[in-house]
């Protein structure tokens, strides 16, 4: 009977922990973050916000990609996510920390065309945004995607 008890036990709290809700963040924190993109050079994509004061947006979402066109030789040395940036200013985060949205970043380079981009993910806990990225580009007169990373940003 206590081993039938402590393994009903055990199991329902492995079923509370893996079905807890989300968090809201730590309001006014910076976080940082690398996509699973593959690397270039030895550099990662990254991903960088901030929480507004509430806790109840990202600002400033910085995504990293050379996006569907980046392909061929990069010099040695160079990081080229470095001139790759797509900014959205704000993006809501819901009551239970959970982010879902469809935006049009904006790029950082004037011929890095337009993009259409889909965000989704959940706050771990209040220091750990967990999410992925869809997108798909247009870049002169060519499109493509759509294209999904994943991503995981925590307080720096």
């Amino acid at each position: 009977m206590r081993k039938l008890v402590a393994i009903t036990v055990s199991a329902t709290s492995l079923v509370l922990a893996a079905s807890a809700p989300a968090v809201l963040p730590t309001p006014s924190k910076k976080f940082e973050g690398v996509t699973s993109e593959h690397g270039i050079n030895g550099f990662k994509p990254t991903v960088t916000f901030k929480t507004s004061t509430g806790g109840r947006a990202l600002r400033n979402f910085v995504f990293q990609t050379v996006g569907c066109f980046g392909h061929g030789a990069f010099p040695v040395g160079v990081d080229p996510f470095a001139d790759t940036l797509w900014r959205v200013a704000s993006i809501p985060v819901g009551a239970t920390g959970v982010v879902s949205a469809k935006l049009s970043p904006r790029p950082t380079r004037s011929d890095a065309g337009t993009m259409a981009m889909t965000i989704r993910g959940t706050f771990a806990s209040r220091t750990r945004l967990v999410g992925k990225v869809t997108f798909s580009q247009e870049q002169s007169g060519s499109d493509c995607g759509p294209l999904t990373v994943k991503f995981a940003a925590t307080t720096s």
